[in-house]
């Protein structure tokens, strides 16, 4: 029996472990990466920023069927991508506080986006929306795309949720966060990425 309830230990120990592994090149400090942000390179005085980044190519589409492609990082200083999945309970909790960090730092050049997760077929998007409907939650919502799913499993190769991605108005991802968050712990991080 000890023997057992030893090898189960020892299974869940080694799944945590994997569930919550990233790649060494994101430098995984204490729950969080960061890189330097690169310098942005302007259009030509449109104000808008040329995403030339990483994300450079990104495309996706909202929950209800409208185009989201990259452009969107270069009209912000900061995006916030927040992965989620309607079946785990840490990213359906922080959705309200994503919501508030939208609606205090919209006008500070900051969006929140979220990416659902199991978006695969109509049902899971009308269980996602009902969902963000309950929390109030009405910031921009996409679909996984395929676009998505290879920054977010290749290159990230994202394991664990909710994650959420911190990019600059280049495109390129300075921060990556590994778990649910308060409103005031997500604050602290743009604060700090904004100075």
């Amino acid at each position: 029996m000890k023997r057992a309830l030893t090898i189960i230990l020892a299974v869940i120990l080694l799944f945590a472990a994997v569930s919550c592994s990233v790649p060494e090149n994101n430098e995984v400090n204490n729950g969080g990466t960061e890189t330097p942000a690169p310098a942005n390179t302007d259009d030509g005085g449109s104000g808008e920023k040329n995403v030339t980044g990483e994300l450079a190519g990104f495309v996706s589409e909202t929950l209800d069927g409208q185009k989201f492609s990259y452009e969107f990082f270069g009209e912000h200083e900061i995006t916030v991508i927040n992965l989620w999945a309607t079946w785990c309970q840490p990213c359906v909790g922080e959705l309200e506080s994503f919501e508030k960090l939208n609606n205090a730092y919209k006008d500070k050049g900051v969006a929140v986006v979220g990416i659902l997760f199991d978006s695969e077929d109509d049902g899971m998007i009308i269980e996602g929306k009902n969902i963000l409907a309950d929390k109030g939650a009405t910031y921009t919502q996409l679909r996984m795309s395929e676009s998505a799913r290879i920054m977010l499993e290749e290159a990230y190769q994202v394991a664990a949720m909710p994650t959420t991605f911190f990019i600059d108005s280049n495109g390129d991802v300075i921060k990556t966060e590994i778990g649910a968050n308060s409103y005031d712990g997500w604050v602290k991080i743009l604060e700090g990425l904004l100075k």
